[in-house]
């Protein structure tokens, strides 16, 4: 029966691809999202990919001009099998699935049949990711015609009555003259991040973009204003973008902004493109800005007011004193950045300090951030009430009385004593009514107070709301005798125009799941409702040590992470193994490293040159092998693998495997034997004080063994 199945699949396969042409570079496709693929001003690209040759890349979108809902994009130089329209992050210019996955839209894998170039994505509200559509054919508007020409031609000159004589014949004409040669672009970075590596990721031309995180550069040999300098050289026209990036596991950490290459500033340094070398600035002191949370600051995470510019007030302390700052009692979160941009250094490097006013009203706010030792802080200090101004005028004296008043007569006769009173006063009778309890000083003005209530999935064990002003975490009180319902009360909060979101824990990373990554807007009735996690909270979760594995063996959901095969590390953590591992037909895989808090943080997919063991790949970059055993080696400085398929023992060879072993760095076999490195060195002499992998050879065999 799975004979049947597989012949029926293929020959299916074989039905579809008679009405499917590869594409080639410079075939025009046009796409017409439907409207909810259009919110949030969302841009498109086209995933180009050849599942044959293992090749893939992306060609950016453009809006055709006179239309509202028509997009044009070119195939690259090549020859693809399939093509995917994609919804992209209208804030970057790089075409990669992150931006796509985070946007959340695309069509299904589709072929061209050579006519029909326009792709209808169906009109229907739910759908979003992987949507039905229809292919037909768009044909652009025929431009103007040619102006008539002139009904009456100029007069034909007179002839030249002596002829110039014929020139020469070339007397040998070049049948093939060579093509013109393509100018060549030389763009310069100038290292004064003082990376150890320095990589360029280009894209967004002519050319196939580089996978990330790029080329690697090699420095130059050449300094300008002391600073290492790196050249990247191309043919004009290949790119139209790039960044430069640091590489190693997290260059995103390390990057510049997207740059749009202009070949008349090749020279690139501290942010900023020039003409020539000598246009630099010299070693231009550091700039610290302070940024953060609106009400904090004028602008909310905005580096480019110059107002927030940090002074030097020793030798690497820097402090901003700002004055008259309104703040509302809440938490302000704030960080600070290096030389006005995102690719410089930050503290913190990761997420952002805070601060919490107690009480509001206006204070002076004093930040001060130590680069030596990588720390920031900010104090606040509450403008105090000043005593009111002395009367500048004085009132006048009083005029003197001209004429005093008489001394009063003495009273002859003296006021008698008074006789005691024999019944002295009742006491007052109590106040059957007491004066009502005063109220509660302050009132909370109830239009500015709103009461935010969820429901939760099972499971969480603390909820935190954050949003406008400010964005700081506020934790949230379950609800007494109700499971799974969370609620909270903020002051000085107006719902009309408020924007808001839920976590798990006090982090982003615990972030409601909201589709295209929005945020509330409108309560929910009779609350809110959060359906799912971006990352469930659990507050007695101990950090584990990282590692690398190997992930997408096993099924489709071992993509989720249940069939990892864990890596294991040699003694200086340079290099990774999985010995005898096995792949069954149609699987891929990648290597992925997992951080300390069990997260899936990097993918691996790059092989080591010369590594000859017949894998391709997928559209993802993944890799293919033919169905067998393999033994992997991952290098964690490179991140490329190494692969070897591993052959079937015989029994006489299983029986020889079963006697060769190791224990505390001696390797048991029977002799003679000889102990191989993996460079091929003979190490036999070192047995005894062995440790990592190694080929033991044998009368009759060789076996790879590893020594712990």
């Amino acid at each position: 029966m799975k004979k049947l199945f597989t012949l029926f699949v293929s020959l299916w396969v074989a039905m579809a691809s008679l009405f499917a042409a590869n594409m080639t570079g410079g075939e025009v496709f046009y796409l017409t999202p439907h409207t909810t693929w259009n919110s949030d001003n969302a841009r498109y690209a086209i995933y180009f990919f050849n599942n044959s040759t293992g090749k893939n890349t992306w060609a950016s979108m453009t809006k055709v001009e006179g239309e509202t809902n028509l997009w044009q994009g070119t195939a690259p130089s090549g020859n693809w099998a399939n093509l995917i329209f994609c919804r992209m992050n209208p804030g970057t210019t790089n075409n990669s699935w992150d931006n796509n996955v985070y946007w959340g839209g695309q069509t299904q894998d589709l072929t061209f049949d050579g006519t029909k170039n326009w792709f209808t994505v169906d009109s229907k509200k739910d759908a979003w990711n992987k949507p039905a559509g229809s292919w037909s054919t768009y044909t652009p508007p025929t431009p103007d015609p040619e102006p008539e020409p002139d009904p009456t031609p100029d007069p034909e000159p007179e002839p030249d009555p002596t002829p110039d004589p014929e020139p020469d014949p070339d007397p040998v004409p070049d049948p093939t003259p060579d093509p013109e040669p393509a100018n060549q672009i030389t763009l310069t970075f100038v290292n004064a991040e003082s990376w150890e590596n320095v990589y360029v990721h280009a894209w967004d031309g002519t050319a196939t973009g580089t996978a990330w995180p790029g080329q690697k550069l090699t420095a130059s040999g050449e300094k300008i204003n002391g600073y290492d300098t790196y050249l990247f050289t191309f043919d004009e026209g290949a790119y139209a973008k790039c960044l430069f990036n640091c590489g190693g596991e997290n260059p995103d950490g390390c990057k510049t902004a997207d740059q749009s290459i202009d070949i008349t500033k090749p020279y690139f340094s501290k942010g900023e493109w020039y003409a020539n070398a000598a246009d630099i600035p010299a070693q231009v002191a550091d700039v610290w800005t302070v940024v953060g949370a609106k009400g904090l600051f004028a602008t909310e995470w905005d580096f480019s007011n110059k107002a927030y510019d940090m002074s030097e007030s020793g030798a690497g302390v820097f402090t901003l004193v700002v004055e008259d700052v309104a703040l509302d009692a809440t938490a302000y979160e704030y960080k600070f950045i290096q030389n006005r941009s995102w690719s410089g250094a930050q503290y913190p490097q990761q997420d952002n300090y805070s601060v919490t006013v107690s009480e509001a009203g206006t204070y002076t706010v004093t930040y001060t951030l130590d680069v030596n030792a990588g720390q920031g802080s900010c104090q606040l200090e509450k403008a105090s009430t000043p005593d009111p101004e002395p009367d500048p005028t004085p009132d006048p004296e009083p005029e003197p009385d001209p004429t005093p008043d008489p001394e009063p007569e003495p009273d002859p006769t003296p006021d008698p004593e008074p006789e005691p009173d024999p019944t002295p006063d009742p006491e007052p009778e109590p106040d059957p009514t007491p004066d009502p309890e005063p109220d509660p000083d302050p009132v909370p003005d109830p239009d500015n107070t709103i009461t935010f209530t969820v429901q939760v999935p099972e499971g969480t064990v603390e909820c935190w709301i954050a949003g406008t002003p400010g964005w700081a975490f506020i934790q949230m009180e379950e609800v007494e005798d109700e499971e799974n319902l969370f609620t909270v009360t903020v002051e000085n909060t107006v719902l009309d125009g408020a924007q808001w979101k839920y976590a798990s824990g006090k982090d982003w990373q615990y972030a409601e799941v909201i589709e295209g990554n929005g945020n509330r807007t409108e309560a929910g009735d009779p609350y809110d409702v959060v359906t799912a996690w971006q990352k469930l909270y659990d507050p007695d979760f101990e950090p584990i040590d990282p590692y690398y594995a190997i992930r997408g063996l096993n099924g489709d959901a071992s993509w989720t992470g249940s069939g990892d095969i864990k890596l294991e590390e040699n003694a200086d953590g340079s290099e990774w193994s999985a010995l005898g591992f096995t792949v069954a037909e149609g699987e891929s895989f990648k290597v992925i490293y997992i951080d300390e808090n069990e997260d899936a943080s990097g993918w691996y997919g790059g092989i080591e040159e010369g590594c000859e063991v017949g894998q391709t790949f997928d559209k993802d970059g993944n890799i293919v092998l033919p169905a067998g055993t393999y033994d992997l080696y991952f290098k964690s400085e490179s991140k490329l693998m190494w692969i070897s398929k591993v052959d079937t023992p015989t029994d006489a060879e299983e029986a020889i495997a079963e006697i060769i072993y190791a224990v505390d760095g001696t390797i048991i076999a029977p002799a003679p034997f000889a102990i191989i490195d993996l460079s091929g060195k003979d190490v036999t002499n070192a047995n005894g004080s062995l440790q990592g992998t190694y080929i033991v050879k044998t009368l009759n065999s060789a076996t790879k063994i590893s020594v712990k």
